[in-house]
C-alpha cells in the first residue's frame, strides 16, 4: 500500500508542478542553511581539541581590579608559572609562549624572510599535541640556539622538508644570531588557537629581557593539571602564593593583593571566550594565539538558519493546507470507496517523503557547492569528506526529516479526519476562520521583518563606522616597521634621508598608531592610566591631528624632551580647564610639562572609547610616510628602492593606515555580508511563500474575481481587495516583531563607545519593504488572474 501512495504521489507532485517546486526550493534553501549553520558551529566548537592533554590543560588569567576596574586578561607576566608550579603540586607543568612578529629570520645570510617568532618553555611540544615530522620532542628546545619551524617554512626557506641540521640566522638586535633547527613540525590544524610559524626557547628570550613583575601581564601561561583537580582549590593556591611571593610588589604599588586575582580558562574554551585589553583601544590579540572568535557568532548563525527553516517549514505548512483544500473532492471520493484514516494519512504524508527526500539531496549538494562561499565569507576552512562526515549527514537527515514530517502530519491527519459530505461539499474547516493559516503568515512575516530591521540597523551603525571623523587623515599614509633594533642606528638616518629626497613623498614622521605601555596618574585626587605614545615632532602634522591649544613639539629643542602634549580625555579625566603649563609624572621619570592640547583621535575600533593619552617626543622605531596624492605606485617603489638600500638583509613590508583601520572590523564587516545574504534567502523564501498562497487564493476565487469584473470592477481593485488581507497581516507583523528586535538591535550597539540611535525612520523604511514585497509578489499574482477573461473565469 505504501509503495502505491508513493508512486501515486510522486506523480500527483510532478502534475503539481507550481506548489511542489514552491515547497522543495524553500525546503532546500532552510535545510541549506541550518546544514551550513551546524558546520560552522561544529567547526567553532572543535577548536584545540586535537591536544591528548587538553583536558588536563589550562591558561592562567589574570584579573585587574585596580583603580575600581574589573578587567580579565588571559595573560600573565614570566614569573607566574614557575612560581606556581614550584608551590602547587597540582601543576605537573607549564609552558610560557610569546609571539614576536618584529624578527625576520636570515637563510643562508642572504635572503631575509618576515617571520612570526615564539619563544616558548622546553616542553612545549610535550605538553600541546603539535607532531614533529622531524626531531625529538623532548629535546627540541632545550639548547639555546635552537629552533623549530613549521613544514610551511621549510618548504619556503629550503624548498624541502628534511632540514634537520641546517642553520637560520635570527636577528637579534643589531646581529644576526645564529641557530640549529632541530625539528620540522606538521603544519598547524586550521582548528588550532595556537599559531606559529618558528619556535625558540624561552631562556633566549631571557637573555635580554628576564622579567621577575607580578603585575604585568602580558605574555600567555599555560599549566598541565593532574587528573581530577579541584579549580576552585587551585584559585584559592594562587591568590596565597601571590599575597607571599608579590608582597613587597603589592606594597610598592599601594594596592590590595586582592585587586589581582588569578583563574583558570580551560585550552578548549579559548578561542570563543576571548577577553578585552584594559587601555580600550582595541581588541588584544594575546601572545601566540590567533583565529580568536565570538560564541554570539554561533548563536547568531544559528538563529538566522532556524529562522528561514522555520519560514520555509511556514511555506510547506500553508501550501499544504491550500493545496489539500484543492483535493477535497479525491479525499471524499477514497473515504466513501472505504479508505481508512490511517490510509488516507500515509497516502498524504508520502508526498511529504517525497518532498522531504528530495529537498534533503538537493540541499546537501547546495552545501557542498556553498562551502567555498562560507569558508571565503566566515575565513574559516571547513572540508565535507566521507566516511568522516557520514554520521552528521545521518543525524541531519533524520532530524530535519522528522521535523518536516511532523508539520505534514497536521494537514494529512486533520483532512483525513473530516466528514465525507463536507470535503465533497467543501465545507471541511482548518481551524476557524483561517485563523491558524493568518498566524502562520504573520509568524513568518515576522521572521523577514525582524532580519530587515537587523540589517538596516547594522548597515547603518557599519556605515557610520566608516564615515566618522578618526580625528586625523589616514588616507596616503604609509606605515613602515624599521627591523628589530636598528631604531637608533645609522641605517635609520640613511633611510629617511633618501626618502626625503624623493618627489613622490611629502612627510615623514617617526611614530605609530600603538602606544608604548600605560602611565597611573594621580591629578586632582583623580586616579586613571594613560596611553603612552612615542613620536617625533613631525608626527602630527603628519597625521593632521588638530592642537587644541598650546604649541607642537619644535625640532632641535633639548627643552621638548622635558615635555609632553596630551589629548582631551587626558584633560577631562585630570579636571583641567587648560592643561597647558601643568606638570605630570610618569613613573620613574623626571616630571613633564604639558605643551600642548590636541583633539582626540581614534587608534582602535570604535567599540572603545578613545582612552587619555600622553605623547612623548621619544624614538618609535617606525615610520609614517605621506605620499602625495595620485602618486602612490610611484611612492611605494621608492620606499621600498630606499628600504633595500638601508636594509639590504631585512624583509620589506608595508601596510597603508586605511587598510590597518578597516581591519578593527574585519570580523563586524563579514557578518555584515552573512547577514546580508540571510536577509536576501529570508524575503526570498517568504516572498515564494506569499507567491503560492497568493495563487492558490486567486483560484479559490477566480469566479469571484469574474463577477466582480463583469460588475466594472477595475484591476487595481481587484488587486487591492486581494492584498489587503495580507497587508493587515504585515501590520500585524510590526506590532509582534518591533519591541523584539528594537531591544535585540539597542543591546547589540551597546557593544560599540560610539554608535548610531535608532530611530522611527528605521522601523518605517522595514515597514515601506515589508508593503513593496507584499504588494509585488501578490500584485503580479492576482493582476494577471484580474486580466484574464471573465467568461473564463465563470465557466471554470
Amino acid at each position: 500500500m505504501f509503495r502505491s501512495s508513493l508512486l501515486f504521489s510522486v506523480r500527483y507532485l510532478w502534475r503539481r508542478k507550481f506548489s511542489s517546486s514552491i515547497k522543495i526550493v524553500g525546503l532546500v534553501l532552510g535545510m541549506s542553511c541550518v546544514l551550513l549553520a551546524v558546520l560552522f558551529i561544529k567547526d567553532e566548537s572543535s577548536f584545540d581539541s586535537f591536544h591528548e592533554n587538553g583536558q588536563r590543560i589550562y591558561r592562567i588569567t589574570t584579573r585587574d581590579q585596580r583603580n575600581s576596574g574589573n578587567t580579565i586578561l588571559g595573560t600573565t607576566g614570566q614569573i607566574q608559572g614557575p612560581a606556581f608550579k614550584a608551590a602547587i603540586p597540582e601543576i605537573t607543568e607549564f609552558v610560557r609562549l610569546w609571539l614576536d612578529e618584529t624578527h625576520n629570520i636570515v637563510v643562508d645570510r642572504k635572503k631575509g624572510y618576515k617571520v612570526s617568532v615564539t619563544y616558548a618553555d622546553p616542553n612545549f611540544f610535550e605538553v600541546f599535541s603539535f607532531p614533529l615530522l622531524q626531531g625529538n620532542a623532548s629535546q627540541a628546545l632545550r639548547d639555546m640556539n635552537s629552533i623549530v619551524i613549521t613544514e610551511e617554512m621549510a618548504m619556503k626557506f629550503f624548498g624541502k622538508a628534511g632540514v634537520v641540521g641546517r642553520t637560520l640566522g635570527l636577528e637579534d638586535g643589531p646581529a644576526i644570531e645564529t641557530f640549529l633547527i632541530t625539528g620540522v613540525a606538521k603544519n598547524l590544524p586550521a582548528n588550532s588557537s595556537l599559531k606559529f610559524q618558528a619556535v625558540v626557547p624561552f631562556k633566549f628570550l631571557q637573555r635580554w629581557f628576564n622579567d621577575n613583575d607580578w603585575l604585568n601581564p602580558y605574555l600567555s601561561t599555560f599549566v598541565l593539571l593532574h587528573p581530577n583537580t579541584n579549580l576552585e582549590q587551585l584559585k584559592a593556591k594562587f591568590a596565597r602564593v601571590f599575597t607571599r611571593e608579590a608582597k613587597e610588589q603589592i606594597k610598592k604599588a599601594g594596592i590590595r593583593a586582592a585587586d589581582i586575582e588569578f583563574g583558570l580558562q580551560p585550552i578548549a574554551d579559548m578561542h570563543l571566550n576571548i577577553f578585552d585589553n584594559d587601555a580600550g583601544s582595541k581588541r588584544s590579540r594575546y601572545p601566540a594565539l590567533a583565529n580568536e572568535s565570538l560564541l554570539a557568532y554561533s548563536f547568531i548563525l544559528g538563529g538566522i538558519a532556524v529562522m528561514i527553516m522555520m519560514m520555509a517549514s511556514v511555506n510547506f505548512l500553508n501550501l499544504s493546507i491550500s493545496g489539500f483544500s484543492q483535493r477535497s473532492r479525491e479525499i471524499g471520493v477514497r473515504k466513501i470507496a472505504g479508505s481508512t484514516s490511517r490510509q488516507l494519512i500515509w497516502h498524504l504524508l508520502a508526498e511529504t517523503i517525497v518532498v522531504c527526500i528530495v529537498s534533503f539531496l538537493l540541499s546537501s549538494l547546495m552545501v557542498a557547492l556553498s562551502l567555498p562561499v562560507l569558508n571565503q565569507i566566515a575565513e574559516k576552512d571547513i572540508h565535507l569528506s566521507f566516511p568522516e562526515d557520514l554520521e552528521f549527514f545521518t543525524v541531519a537527515a533524520v532530524v530535519l526529516s522528522a521535523y518536516v514530517m511532523v508539520i505534514g502530519c497536521y494537514p494529512a491527519i486533520k483532512l483525513s479526519i473530516f466528514n465525507s459530505v463536507d470535503i465533497l461539499k467543501n465545507k471541511q474547516n482548518w481551524g476557524g476562520k483561517k485563523y491558524l493559516s493568518r498566524v502562520l503568515i504573520v509568524l513568518q512575516f515576522s521572521f523577514a521583518m525582524g532580519l530587515i530591521f537587523a540589517v538596516i540597523v547594522y548597515y547603518r551603525q557599519m556605515n557610520f563606522i566608516s564615515q566618522k571623523n578618526l580625528g586625523y587623515n589616514p588616507s596616503g599614509i604609509v606605515f613602515v616597521p624599521i627591523p628589530f633594533g636598528r631604531a637608533n642606528r645609522a641605517e635609520r638616518s640613511f633611510f629617511t634621508n633618501q626618502l626625503k629626497s624623493s618627489p613622490f613623498i611629502e612627510k615623514i614622521s617617526n611614530g605609530s598608531l600603538n602606544s608604548w605601555g600605560d602611565s597611573k596618574q594621580v591629578i586632582n585626587g583623580r586616579e586613571f592610566k594613560a596611553e603612552r605614545v612615542f613620536v617625533d615632532q613631525h608626527y602630527i602634522p603628519t597625521l593632521g591631528i588638530e592642537i587644541k591649544s598650546g604649541r607642537n613639539f619644535q625640532e632641535h629643542s633639548q627643552s621638548d624632551s622635558n615635555s609632553v602634549i596630551v589629548n582631551e580625555k587626558f584633560l577631562k579625566r585630570a579636571g583641567w580647564e587648560s592643561a597647558v603649563s601643568e606638570i605630570i609624572q610618569l613613573e620613574g621619570e623626571a616630571p613633564k610639562t604639558v605643551i600642548g592640547i590636541i583633539r582626540d583621535f581614534h587608534t582602535g575600533s570604535l567599540k572603545y572609547e578613545i582612552p587619555p593619552r600622553i605623547i612623548e617626543l621619544k624614538d618609535n622605531g617606525n615610520l609614517l610616510i605621506k605620499v602625495h596624492k595620485g602618486k602612490t605606485t610611484a611612492a611605494l617603489a621608492a620606499i621600498g628602492k630606499a628600504f633595500r638600500n638601508s636594509f639590504p638583509d631585512h624583509f620589506y613590508q608595508f601596510a597603508f593606515l586605511e587598510d590597518e583601520i578597516e581591519n578593527h572590523y574585519a570580523s563586524e564587516q563579514r557578518w555584515k555580508r552573512i547577514i546580508g545574504y540571510a536577509v536576501g534567502l529570508a524575503i526570498f523564501v517568504c516572498g515564494i511563500g506569499l507567491f503560492g498562497l497568493t495563487h492558490f487564493e486567486t483560484l479559490k476565487r477566480r469566479r469571484e474575481i469574474g463577477i466582480r469584473k463583469v460588475l466594472g470592477a477595475s484591476v487595481p481593485g481587484l488587486m487591492r481587495l486581494v492584498s489587503s488581507e495580507f497587508l493587515k497581516l504585515v501590520l500585524i507583523s510590526v506590532i509582534v516583531v518591533s519591541p523584539v528586535v528594537w531591544y535585540m538591535m539597542n543591546n547589540w550597539l551597546q557593544d560599540f563607545s560610539y554608535r548610531i540611535q535608532i530611530s522611527w525612520t528605521d522601523m518605517t523604511v522595514t515597514i515601506f519593504a515589508a508593503i513593496l514585497i507584499t504588494s509585488l509578489t501578490v500584485g503580479i499574482r492576482v493582476g494577471k488572474a484580474a486580466m484574464q477573461n471573465p467568461v473564463d473565469a465563470l465557466k471554470g
